[in-house]
């Protein structure tokens, strides 16, 4: 049976962006145990409305919050939400579609499996990371060594609550995205805790690719 998962969408405004990543991925994801929770970090009510009206199109399980928050404090509030139904979410923040056909079942199950892994990186593979290989069930998985900054990164990636549990959560002051994704990885290279591992079969850019020029305030 396979195990439930929550796909984490962080949103706020870019409505046609939002749109583009549901309907992408509701197109390539290959997994069938999954429910949304939409992270909106202050879009106008019009805005979110038509992002629920498009999960209720596609029939498919959500839970939601709207109102206006730093970055940290809307993620932090979702996560949360996520680990009361199950023990991995699928962070995906609202300019990123999925481009290819991604089963993560492998990989849920791995998070499942090995209490020293926290966190299964799914975005693309960027330079500059030291990385050691493992192999598990049959695949090759990057290990990323916690020496150098991103070695935890904002990019989709499936979570442990194990992950969060060790490293804490995103700062909730009023700083940007990019800042309350570094506090994260600020923690994770310098606290003992689960790993992050990344699948080599993703190749050099992975399943998912990023979109769009207007910036992420969330």
């Amino acid at each position: 049976m396979q195990h439930e998962i929550v796909i984490l969408l962080l949103t706020k405004g870019r409505v046609p962006y939002t749109l583009r990543t549901i309907h992408t991925f509701e197109a390539n994801f290959e997994y069938d145990n999954y429910s949304y929770y939409v992270a909106d970090g202050g879009s106008e009510p019009e805005e979110h409305a038509e992002v629920i009206a498009l999960l209720k199109d596609y029939g498919i399980g959500y839970r939601e919050h709207s109102e206006e928050l730093t970055p940290g404090q809307n993620w932090n509030k979702g996560i949360k939400e996520c680990y009361k139904t199950s023990n991995v979410y699928l962070r995906l923040e609202n300019d990123w579609e999925l481009v290819r056909k991604l089963d993560p079942e492998p990989y849920i199950e791995l998070l499942e499996e090995k209490s020293e892994i926290g966190c299964i990186r799914l975005g693309l593979l960027p330079i500059n990371l030291d990385l050691q290989t493992y192999g598990y069930e049959g695949r090759i998985y990057q290990h990323i060594l916690k020496m150098r900054q991103y070695t935890f990164s904002g990019n989709p990636c499936l979570v442990h609550r194990r992950f969060h549990y060790a490293y804490g959560y995103f700062s909730e002051g009023n700083i940007s995205p990019g800042d309350a994704e570094l506090s994260i990885d600020h923690s994770v290279r310098k606290m003992i805790g689960p790993a992050i591992w990344r699948p080599n079969e993703l190749g050099d850019y992975g399943p998912f690719a990023h979109f769009g020029k207007e910036q992420s305030q969330f």
